[in-house]
């Protein structure tokens, strides 16, 4: 009988499908799955994303009570018949139904290498929706509300037209207040681009430089680095701990 633990992301290969291959049963199916995210670059959303869809997948056609089934036992027929139950008893959008398939393709074909051409499944209704746009009075009474660092993350996303996860990493070279600009790197799609940075963020924004600033100062004595994309701390073993390469919002608390 399979439990919650099966589901566990470091869960081992041999529960989650009991008739691997023989060189892959050291290896967790979700971390294969990852590393094929990442060596496709992927964003990191996708890559949770897929590996949500896959633990569905493999929850759907394993209940509890009976014997396991192997990922490497199903394809074409239990892909369909996923994709139908995700359309008539949980009624997701089209959207959504498109991203589990996304998912289970990108699995059978890079992970698990297996013809599921051809799916003949319900599809769940394309519907068209009208996107819901604030206001300016309504963004305005939200920067109201907010203050010190949280006011500044929104201003970036609203002003500059920023995802949630391109202000978090965002790092002292991208900024140029001098040109009042900020460069997006490996932004969706795996593509840089240049946006305006407003006027009315740079005072907040050379506060916000001061006290990532005092941070650094603090992870280079201890020898904390910073993540890196593309294995550049290989090539240039100091760049971790470059003030340039810090983060704009590092990820720890302080006083406002």
């Amino acid at each position: 009988m399979l439990n919650k633990q099966c589901l566990r992301q470091d869960m081992p290969v041999q529960t989650l499908h009991t008739a691997a291959p023989e060189q892959k049963k050291r290896i967790p199916i979700l971390q294969l799955l990852r590393n094929h995210c990442r060596v496709k670059h992927l964003s990191y959303r996708t890559e949770q994303t897929y590996c949500g869809w896959v633990r569905r997948f493999f929850t759907f056609h394993n209940p509890k009570g009976k014997e396991p089934l192997s990922l490497y036992d199903m394809g074409r027929q239990e892909v369909e018949a996923f994709l139908t139950h995700l359309a008539l008893n949980r009624h997701v959008s089209a959207s959504t139904q498109n991203q589990a398939f996304n998912a289970l393709i990108f699995l059978y074909k890079n992970v698990i290498p297996k013809d599921i051409e051809n799916i003949d499944a319900i599809r769940a209704k394309k519907s068209t929706r009208l996107p819901v746009v604030l206001s300016r009075e309504e963004v305005r009474s939200i920067l109201k509300s907010l203050s010190g660092q949280e006011w500044l993350m929104v201003s970036l996303l609203y002003g500059c037209g920023l995802r949630l996860m391109e202000v978090l990493r965002l790092r002292v070279k991208d900024i140029d207040i001098e040109k009042r600009s900020i460069t997006v790197r490996c932004g969706k799609g795996d593509k840089d681009r240049i946006v305006m940075l407003p006027d009315g963020v740079i005072e907040s924004l050379s506060r916000q430089l001061l006290k990532a600033a005092d941070i650094h100062k603090q992870d280079a004595l201890d020898k904390i680095p910073v993540s890196l994309l593309d294995g550049l701390e290989r090539k240039y073993p100091g760049i971790p701990y470059d003030w340039g390469w810090y983060w704009i919002f590092p990820f720890k608390p302080w006083k406002k």
